[in-house]
């Protein structure tokens, strides 16, 4: 089971971590912290983490090295969180701000591309990656997978 913590748009955070949790085959319990951040904020975050001089949608903070399964406190007995029953599997900072300015010009759907960046950097804290285009492939593949079984592939 994946856990949302999230102060916005959890309802389908949920449903999107569902969907992620059954195509993943994930098994016992992880936990994910989502944060909202000003398009400042993230430039800044992506400065400092990244070394990359500009604003983003969203940023990974994988807590986990390899996130194997399963998660729980025998496969990760350093990481796990007895006061949430749950392996902290890493956090994500989304940018809203950015996400509508982008949405406006590529006349998409705000809150379908808010989705889309949740689901992509619940990916990365599993592990995936987009460096090549294989990996592109692959990755947009399974966000595709994952909003569309919870019913927010627009």
């Amino acid at each position: 089971m994946i856990k949302v913590r999230s102060r916005y748009n959890k309802k389908n955070f949920d449903k999107l971590a569902a969907a992620a949790n059954d195509i993943l085959g994930v098994a016992g319990t992880a936990v994910v912290d989502v944060d909202f951040v000003s398009e400042e904020s993230i430039h800044e975050l992506n400065m400092r983490t990244r070394g990359v001089d500009k604003a983003t949608d969203v940023l990974s903070y994988p807590f986990l090295d390899d996130a194997s399964m399963p998660m729980d406190e025998s496969h990760y007995p350093e990481d796990y969180d007895y006061s949430l029953n749950a392996v902290p599997l890493g956090c994500m900072a989304i940018c809203r701000e950015y996400i509508k300015k982008a949405a406006d010009e590529d006349k998409t759907v705000y809150i379908s591309d808010v989705y889309r960046a949740f689901t992509h950097s619940l990916l990365h804290l599993f592990g995936y990656d987009h460096v090549t285009e294989e990996q592109y492939d692959v990755m947009h593949a399974k966000e595709n997978q994952i909003m569309a079984k919870a019913g927010l592939l627009k």
